[in-house]
């Protein structure tokens, strides 16, 4: 950049002098925004990025006057940003506006319109490689700092998780003002797929346009907190965000409610923190249970099954098995006998009744689930899997060891094709196969698999997690 090019940003600069922290939007605004871009330079396109909206949009806009946009914006819709809103550019912008509006109540806060949001494409200078850019850029952290929450927007494939400019947005919050005022917004991501992200959780892995931005914001990242640490206060924030959009469910919504809190207990069941999603589940039975209509058996049998797998986990064993009984009733009674989610929750009875050593029920529930998922589903399916190991369990149990192994291999076979490398249900066909080869004197290879299990669960539960502890006790013995 030569002088004369410096001197003129400077006095830009000096010209639109806010401030970074003072680049909030109003709500209000952005909504209007919106409508109008949508209804006019958008109105072609059936949805647009945020990266289009800069391009096409904003860019050409602030080109003129090397501005920010927000300085083009009415000065009333401007002021300090009590809000940090955390997102990718790859993202839909009316999905961005839309779940911001849904998690700050607009239309139903009459205060929800008055918040001020630091939104980067309208509070960064997008005139790239001049000086106002940089400054904008790294005013960043005392930005973040200096706003009470941070907003993330969560997308379907947990992407934005792998951005490392995202990640480092959120390692600041993480830093400065704490895990706490960090809000993940995930309305539009279902339970299965937030799973999936959850296990996905891994800032080693993450993205970045340029490969030197990467790796210096890994290094400090590492050095501050430790790579592990991150991934569990993400992690966390995850499971959090479902405890909290379950809370701010419309109560006017039967099916709404259900699903948010089945959601929260699913995450917090998949953290390890089983009595909170009991208790999740119990709250959604009871709204279950008084919920009129053709879907209300359906729900019921939806939470009985949520509420009992929580009891398992926790060796609630004989509260558990009355609820499991009455979910496969339900279940058998409004889907049918041969339906799949009748099998799932047959390989659960299952699991309870071999528990508590009732061998001859056990291993007929399970024989009669795999027989329907294999028919419904073929052989290469998660739920054959997640049958097939749980048999291997029980014939492992009573010392029937040879068939055991090979049921547990078979089970390990179809989800080394189903998953990647690191998934929990591969850690749990490790940890089910070690065992065995140590019932069988094969010590060499049960030790390879439960270490195999061991790092498996650490990477995509945590180290903590207690599926990882009990796997590494047994290790031990």
């Amino acid at each position: 950049m030569d002088i004369s090019s410096i001197q003129n940003a400077l006095q830009l600069v000096g010209k639109f002098n806010r401030q970074s922290k003072d680049c909030g939007v109003r709500l209000g605004f952005l909504v209007k925004f919106l409508q109008e871009i949508s209804e006019g330079h958008f109105k072609y396109e059936v949805e647009f990025s945020t990266h289009d909206l800069v391009e096409q949009y904003i860019r050409p806009a602030v080109k003129q006057q090397q501005c920010r946009f927000v300085d083009l914006i009415p000065p009333h819709h401007v002021g300090p940003a009590s809000i940090f809103v955390s997102h990718r550019w790859q993202g839909s912008f009316s999905e961005l506006i839309t779940t911001l509006c849904k998690h700050l109540n607009f239309g139903e806060d009459a205060e929800a319109a008055n918040n001020f949001l630091w939104l980067d494409v309208f509070a960064v200078n997008q005139n790239t490689g001049t000086l106002a850019n940089k400054v904008d850029v790294d005013s960043f952290e005392e930005t973040l700092r200096q706003t009470s929450i941070t907003l993330f927007k969560l997308d379907e494939q947990g992407t934005a998780l792998r951005r490392v400019w995202c990640l480092y947005e959120l390692w600041k919050t993480f830093v400065h003002r704490g895990a706490e005022t960090l809000q993940v917004m995930s309305y539009d991501v279902e339970w299965t797929r937030l799973k999936e992200v959850f296990y996905g959780v891994d800032v080693e892995a993450a993205e970045a346009f340029h490969q030197s931005d990467k790796e210096t914001i890994l290094s400090d990242i590492k050095a501050d907190i430790g790579f592990q640490n991150f991934n569990e206060l993400l992690r966390d924030a995850l499971v959090d965000s479902t405890s909290r959009q379950a809370q701010a469910a419309d109560v006017n919504d039967e099916n709404a409610r259900i699903d948010a809190q089945l959601t929260s207990s699913t995450m917090l069941c998949e953290a390890g923190r089983y009595e909170e999603g009991e208790q999740a589940a119990r709250e959604a039975l009871l709204v279950a249970e008084g919920a009129k209509g053709p879907e209300a058996l359906k729900l019921i049998g939806r939470c009985l099954n949520q509420m009992s797998n929580l009891l398992k986990e926790q060796g609630k064993f004989q509260e558990a098995i009355p609820h499991q009984e009455r979910a496969v009733a339900v279940g058998r009674e409004v889907l049918g006998e041969e339906h799949p989610t009748v099998a799932s929750r047959l390989i659960s009875l299952a699991d309870m009744t071999s528990a508590e050593g009732r061998y001859l029920d056990a291993r007929l529930a399970y024989e009669q689930a795999i027989d329907i998922l294999l028919r419904v589903h073929g052989e290469e399916h998660m739920h054959v899997a997640l049958g097939l190991n749980s048999l291997a369990n029980l014939l492992d149990a009573h010392g029937q060891y040879e068939e055991a192994l090979g049921q547990a291999k078979r089970a390990l076979l179809i989800r080394e094709k189903l998953y990647q490398e690191f998934h929990p249900e591969l850690a749990e066909s490790l940890q089910t196969l070690g065992v065995i080869y140590h019932h069988l004197q094969d010590n060499g290879a049960g030790q390879e698999c439960l270490e195999r299990s061991i790092n498996v669960f650490s990477k995509t539960l945590g180290p903590a997690h207690p599926k990882t502890v009990k796997v590494r006790e047994s290790f031990k013995t």
